[in-house]
């Protein structure tokens, strides 16, 4: 279901990830686990297509692109930040079902 071989995003001149591969079948459930700065976030982002990055991401054997998270979205895939910054007045539930809203109108650029 999904795919990623040879995850490398930088931030500027700093690597925070390096050669990330990973395989999530329909159904798994994954857990990133790694001590602070390792790099958990980052890949999260980079599947969301909210940064940029090298290698490849396929999500039900569709190659991704960086940088495209709105696309993502439309496909099933979505990033609920940590934190109660994000929309803190709602319930986890109703954050999570934010997830199936989007823009159907064509976006004014």
């Amino acid at each position: 279901m999904l795919t990623v071989r040879n995850l490398s995003v930088r931030y500027g001149a700093i690597q925070a990830v390096r050669g990330i591969d990973l395989d999530i079948a329909e159904g798994e459930i994954v857990a990133l686990i790694g001590a602070n700065g390792a790099g958990k976030t980052t890949v999260a982002r980079a599947i969301a297509g909210l940064l940029p990055y090298r290698g490849e991401i396929a999500f039900q054997n569709e190659t991704l692109r960086p940088n495209n998270a709105e696309r993502n979205l439309k496909r099933g895939i979505a990033l609920v930040p940590e934190g109660r910054g994000i929309l803190g007045s709602m319930s986890v539930e109703e954050n999570l079902l934010m997830g199936l809203y989007t823009r159907s109108d064509k976006a004014q650029g």
